[in-house]
């Protein structure tokens, strides 16, 4: 299978306190379906 977009991409920052966060962009991971 062939997309122009990209697969994903996800940005994860801790903060001074240990505490987290995750920022999903899913990309073309996001245009598959349950007959791929």
């Amino acid at each position: 299978m062939v997309s122009d977009q990209g697969s994903g991409l996800a940005v994860i920052s801790v903060d001074d306190n240990g505490e987290n966060t995750i920022i999903v962009l899913s990309g073309a991971n996001m245009q598959f379906d349950q007959r791929c």
